[in-house]
């Protein structure tokens, strides 16, 4: 199923925000970027690449994002995980893709750092699945 065609549950009446995030990894481990949006759930949060999707379809939104951002050409990603969450009345879906391959330098800066499988599993404790190699 492509994801443009799931829907999240609106039965609450609440809005919807579609965002696509991505597991980017290399030698150096998987990319974490402090959040520093003003509005939504992640502020202030680390967390994956994560782009808000508008019009295009969210693999779409993932390579432009990727592209604009980090200036970096996506060969290959595969959807990982779908996950919903919601943050004073507003509804989140987020499509978490894993990049395969990609073409490029990825452009980081100071709101932006590698962290190894140790350092996630550790200090964050997140799902075992980010981390590199499942």
């Amino acid at each position: 199923m492509k994801t443009s065609t799931a829907k999240p549950d609106l039965n609450l009446g609440r809005p919807s925000v579609i965002l696509a995030a991505a597991i980017l990894t290399d030698a150096n481990g998987t990319l974490l970027v402090r959040r520093s949006d003003p509005e939504g759930p992640y502020t202030g949060l680390w967390d994956r690449p994560l782009f808000q999707v508008g019009a295009e379809s969210p693999e779409d939104k993932l390579v432009s994002g990727l592209r604009e951002e980090f200036g970096i050409e996506v060969e290959s990603f595969s959807l990982d995980t779908v996950q919903d969450d919601v943050h004073e009345d507003v509804f989140y879906r987020r499509f978490v893709f894993r990049v395969g391959s990609y073409v490029g330098q990825v452009k980081t800066d100071n709101s932006m750092r590698w962290y190894t499988d140790a350092e996630i599993r550790d200090v964050f404790q997140l799902n075992p699945l980010v981390s590199r190699g499942r």
